[in-house]
């Protein structure tokens, strides 16, 4: 077993994440998967805001551990992610009366700074075995 530490941005994280099997718009063929033993999508819509609003204004995101390709800490915060990039909620960040969608956003060149610039941490796990099996 290798591990490794690296960041990446949204951007790049999302190009290639597959997204949430089961939902529309999931694409087998991208490398980063959500694990099988990875919980369900439970956040409800108010967390998914809080966590978008959270990076527009400049807080860190949590790190995710990925291994051997598949996410297994940190399932509901990409899927967030990718569901905010392809249109599926909208934000309203606090002392605004404003609701963006990932579109919107992008047309606010101080939001679209901070979205580019924030950085996902990842421990990366290579040749993983649990309970005799690699994943």
């Amino acid at each position: 077993m290798n591990t490794t530490f690296q960041t990446t941005t949204i951007g790049d994280f999302l190009d290639n994440f597959a997204g949430r099997k089961g939902m529309e718009g999931y694409d087998e063929a991208k490398q980063i998967k959500i694990a099988e033993c990875n919980r369900d999508f439970v956040w409800p819509l108010s967390m998914q805001q809080g966590f978008v609003c959270s990076i527009l204004q400049g807080f860190p995101i949590p790190a995710m551990c990925i291994t051997n390709g598949q996410i297994v800490d940190g399932g509901n915060r990409s899927t967030t992610l990718w569901l905010f990039r392809n249109g599926a909620f909208r934000v309203k960040l606090p002392g605004t009366t404003t609701e963006l969608d990932y579109e919107a956003m992008c047309g606010d060149r101080a939001l679209t700074r901070r979205w580019d610039s924030a950085v996902i941490p990842q421990q990366i796990i290579t040749n993983a075995i649990v309970t005799g099996k690699q994943i």
